[in-house]
């Protein structure tokens, strides 16, 4: 009996293996290695038949019960059979056995590793773990492109019997993804997986249909959280890494950096957003540091120019205003944050380094220069108006 289990457990991992060629030289732990490959039977398996009958990935139910109690059910072995349930036209969906113990268990090992990333240190480990960073990867790319699809092929998709636990398994990936992301190393990862990754990012970052802009079911204490928040979260924190910047804008098409600072500079016109005010301009100073995108954001959004320097204005005159004694009336959430101000005078200043984004700030020499004096503002945003002066005057 042990020689004929191991044997099954050597066809299990086999086939595991060549579903994921990528990982054939590092082994997968065994919670990694089970919700791989249960989220390899969710993307095999075929949604609705041409003769509109459900197809099941997983074996039978008696085959289900014939194992032993301290026998794993691997979902690789699953595979290997193939069942097909008629579909009830009474109820939503058709479900077998052993088709709820294979949601039940992506589910399950899902959200056991999105509540490991909120324990400390355990971010700098997870992030380091290539394999977990490839599930990730491709549970945000999954059927993500649906919306583009006819209407027909969407709605066979979402009545699926496994689109209800894609969908929580999406949300842990995501969650896991933002606490995790602040410390991503991007150079440490293979080129393919960081365009997965980013363009997965992308994707959920910009998309306006309702999958990616409703709130999260599952997050009911915080009412506004969303996957397009939660990529946009995610993005901006990879984006603080040293040299992942560089990588970010080299694994994104000219199409999709540049959908992304139409997403960003749209937030940034929405300050009392706060939270996506502050997480785009983190984002957009980052990608400004690329020259392509430092010449498309004055090309096509020279508003930012005029939104950076009425941020730096406000945000100088409150203070102004709380030295002298009188406090606004309504405060701005957005306002009197010293982080907040030197990033947008960097941004300004990786702007006016592009010889042919000058013109944009000749109506705002003297107004910079007001504010390079003031005695309310932070000795660091001091210099970098310093430093963006020198760069206006110079030509």
């Amino acid at each position: 009996d042990n020689d004929m289990d191991g044997e099954a457990g050597d066809d299990v991992d086999d086939e595991a293996e060549a579903y994921q060629p990528a990982l054939k030289r590092k082994r997968l732990p065994d919670g990694l290695r089970h919700i791989a490959t249960d989220i390899g039977a969710l993307e095999r398996s075929n949604a609705v038949c041409s003769n509109g009958e459900l197809t099941s990935p997983c074996s039978t139910t008696s085959d289900l019960n014939v194992r032993s109690a301290s026998t794993p059910v691997h979902c690789a072995a699953w595979l290997r059979h193939g069942t097909t349930v008629e579909a009830d036209p009474l109820s939503f969906t058709s479900r077998t056995n052993d088709q709820r113990v294979l949601m039940w268990r992506a589910t399950c090992a899902s959200n056991l590793i999105r509540s490991l990333s909120f324990l400390p240190n355990n971010e700098r480990h997870m992030s380091r773990h290539f394999c977990l960073m490839t599930v990730i990867a491709r549970i945000c790319r999954l059927f993500q492109d649906r919306a583009a699809q006819d209407a027909q092929s969407t709605r066979d998709i979402t009545s699926a019997w496994w689109w209800p636990s894609l969908e929580l398994i999406r949300a842990d990936a995501m969650v896991t993804l933002v606490n995790i992301s602040g410390q991503v190393d991007l150079s440490s990862l293979p080129t393919p997986l960081v365009t997965l990754v980013m363009e997965g990012l992308c994707h959920w970052c910009v998309s306006s249909s309702p999958s990616s802009r409703d709130p999260l079911p599952a997050a009911a204490s915080c009412p506004g959280l969303s996957l397009q928040r939660l990529a946009l979260e995610s993005l901006s924190k990879i984006s603080i890494g040293l040299g992942n910047i560089q990588l970010m804008f080299s694994s994104l098409s000219e199409p999709s950096w540049e959908c992304l600072c139409g997403r960003l500079v749209q937030w940034l016109l929405q300050r009392r957003q706060s939270v996506q005010y502050e997480l785009s301009l983190v984002l957009l100073c980052g990608l400004a540091s690329c020259e392509p995108v430092a010449r498309h954001i004055c090309t096509h959004h020279h508003c930012v120019v005029t939104l950076m320097m009425q941020l730096l204005s406000e945000t100088e005159s409150m203070l102004c205003s709380m030295g002298n004694g009188t406090v606004p009336p309504e405060r701005d959430p957005s306002l009197a944050s010293v982080d907040l101000m030197r990033r947008a005078a960097n941004l300004l200043l990786t702007l006016a380094r592009q010889r042919c984004n000058l013109r944009h700030f000749a109506h705002y020499q003297s107004h910079l220069l007001i504010l390079a004096a003031s005695p309310f503002l932070d000795t660091s945003v001091h210099a970098i108006l310093t430093d963006l002066l020198y760069h206006i005057g110079r030509d």
